[in-house]
């Protein structure tokens, strides 16, 4: 999926659209929102080529797990 294709524009709306609504309706859940702009991403990668997205997520759930813990470390040397 190119960034000049229609078929990126469709999900840039939705994504967009989505994001919003979760903000109007549920303000108090922005996990959800982060969700959702996760979905979007694989979305747009896996239409690119679907042989990266176990790369991508491998490397999100990584990040996400090392923040995780960078974030209960105590002090600056810990982290």
């Amino acid at each position: 999926m190119l960034f000049s294709s229609a078929a990126y524009a469709a999900l840039l709306l939705a994504a967009f659209a989505g994001y919003w609504s979760l903000a109007a309706f549920a303000p108090g859940r922005r996990n959800l929102r982060h969700a959702l702009l996760l979905a979007a991403s694989y979305v747009f990668y896996g239409a690119w080529d679907p042989r990266f997205l176990a790369l991508i997520f491998a490397t999100s759930t990584q990040d996400y797990l090392i923040g995780r813990l960078l974030g209960r470390a105590r002090g600056n040397g810990a982290r």
